[in-house]
């Protein structure tokens, strides 16, 4: 039959060879043979997971305040048993029992995620983000977290947005500071004309130079 080879004449060795043979015919230079009956290690199945975004971003903070404010990411060997958890243990806790999860917390959180989303002006402007606040960016828009990336990702950056709020708040106290003497230098000049006008100096001419004293009673610095 066409198709089929006579073997009524083979020995079984003959036609165990032949079977052989058979596997390679698609492809006669491949070196490697997956052997179907080889022994092969079990691999883990993939773990899913799925948190609301609000949960995720509370623990997220949670877990870095409970560690004194420091992102810890991984624990150091010969160290001792009492140093703080890393981080992401402790949001992987806390997540399994969102009812531990502090209001405070929750309230944090959101605004943290609320200025990660707000990197999309810089977006507008035209400016380049990071890689690492690209990802952040992207992990603060989704409203549920099923990867395991994104919950790191989201788990580092309580450390990141405290520094960035500290200084802004630093850049904001040097603008107000200098903004005050400019007001008191303002108040200070009015107060001279109004002196100047009293002591007969109305009549003075346009372009005229008024001087006076001013006494800095105290001075404010930050650095």
């Amino acid at each position: 039959m066409p198709g089929f080879v006579d073997v009524s004449h083979m020995s079984n060795e003959e036609v165990r060879r032949m079977g052989h043979a058979d596997d390679y015919d698609e492809d006669t230079n491949r070196r490697s043979y997956r052997n179907p009956y080889a022994y092969r290690k079990p691999t883990a199945p993939k773990e899913n997971i799925s948190f609301t975004a609000d949960d995720m971003w509370a623990a997220a903070w949670q877990a870095y305040a409970i560690n004194g404010n420091q992102y810890v990411k991984a624990l150091l060997p010969g160290v001792p048993e009492d140093q703080p958890q890393p981080n992401r243990a402790i949001a992987e806790r806390l997540l399994a029992n969102p009812e531990q999860i502090t209001e405070e917390s929750r309230q944090v959180g959101g605004v943290m995620r609320r200025y990660f989303q707000g990197l999309t002006f810089k977006l507008i402007e035209g400016k380049k983000l990071t890689p690492f606040l690209q990802s952040a960016f992207d992990a603060a828009n989704k409203d549920e977290i099923t990867s395991k990336y994104d919950l790191a990702v989201i788990v580092s950056l309580p450390a990141t947005y405290e520094k960035s709020v500290k200084r802004k708040i630093l850049t904001a106290r040097s603008i107000g500071l200098k903004v005050g003497i400019l007001v008191l230098s303002l108040s200070r000049l009015s107060n001279v004309l109004r002196l100047s006008e009293k002591s007969g100096l109305r009549n003075g001419t346009h372009g005229s130079t008024v001087a006076s004293t001013i006494r800095i009673k105290c001075c404010f610095s930050h650095t």
